[in-house]
């Protein structure tokens, strides 16, 4: 929200300035309170969620979500095939996300208005006068994972500051190595100290869309401790180098790619009738040998074949 900047430290300390006059606002320890690593270790990366409450536990409804992730590339040209007026099956979409908005504003002023034994006229009424940031704090949940060279990430929220959900499988112990969100805010992903190894957490809920085993999840001091992963190995040579940075590709990116790329000449460009997470589908690693890798589903072009095929839904 550009309120504030946010700084790590060497010690597993997270600080918190206002971006007006660089105050000191709060801070966080991302570390362990008890054990061998309770003095804590230096922090390597941040990465930022934004979801609505009303889906953060949904297992039924992909998360709506809005993190870095989701802002196209400033660097795209104009070109005559790709058009940036948006299509009016996106001006539809845009639409129902609005309608959708102001019913869960609705909903949330009339429970509001019930514990609080008032008007919800009266409350919506107040509600509006709101500054937007209050408003948001209502129907958005904002959260900050941070990662850190004692192998965790720790997610906190921004509404209290606290820890909701520690993720470990991946070594990282002295490179900066950072996690990352994808856009659906649905996956984490990050590489590892390991040779080649990058991993991969269901951050959405405890179903297992990526076949992650939901028995690697337990609640412990009120949050939740994350170990089950998925795993693989991104490079077949002998030697082995470090996977240092991974991005899931945007899904705007991939659709536009898949749409030019002539092998779907019948499929839609929106890719509605694919049951995919599109922004998990596509990743993009470097390697600590300057080595750079695009890692496709087969399962995602498999199913866009056959859409895009004679017995398909297109």
């Amino acid at each position: 929200d550009e309120e504030y900047i946010v700084a790590g430290l060497f010690r597993g300390q997270v600080s918190f300035y206002t971006a007006d006059g660089l105050k000191y606002y709060t801070q966080i320890a991302a570390r362990d309170r008890h054990g061998t690593k309770r003095s804590g270790a230096k922090v390597t990366g941040f990465a930022f969620r934004r979801m609505r409450k009303d889906l953060d536990s949904s297992r039924d409804r992909s998360p709506s979500c809005i993190s870095p992730s989701c802002i196209s590339p400033t660097n795209l040209t104009k070109d005559e095939s790709y058009e940036f007026t948006p299509s009016p099956r996106k001006q539809k979409r845009r639409i129902n996300r609005r309608k959708a908005m102001k019913e869960d504003i609705s909903k949330e002023v009339r429970r509001q208005a019930r514990k609080l034994k008032v008007s919800p006229k009266k409350l919506k009424s107040a509600f509006h006068r709101m500054r937007r940031r209050d408003r948001d704090a209502l129907v958005f949940k904002e959260q900050i994972l941070v990662s850190t060279n004692d192998s965790r990430m720790r997610l906190f929220g921004l509404d209290d500051y606290c820890m909701e959900k520690k993720y470990r499988g991946a070594k990282n112990s002295s490179l900066q190595i950072k996690a990352r969100i994808s856009e659906s805010g649905q996956h984490i992903i990050s590489g590892s100290d390991s040779g080649g190894m990058m991993h991969i957490w269901n951050a959405s809920t405890r179903s297992r869309p990526l076949s992650i085993d939901s028995h690697g999840i337990h609640t412990s001091r009120g949050h939740e401790k994350c170990w089950a992963n998925e795993t693989f190995q991104v490079s077949n040579y002998q030697r082995k180098p470090i996977i240092t940075d991974a991005h899931f590709v945007p899904s705007a990116v991939l659709k536009r790619a898949m749409k030019r790329s002539g092998l779907f000449p019948t499929i839609s460009s929106q890719l509605d009738g694919l049951d995919h997470d599109l922004p998990s589908c596509a990743i993009i690693t470097c390697d600590y040998e300057g080595s750079i890798r695009i890692l496709l589903r087969k399962q995602l072009f498999d199913d866009a074949i056959k859409a895009a095929g004679p017995e398909g839904f297109h």
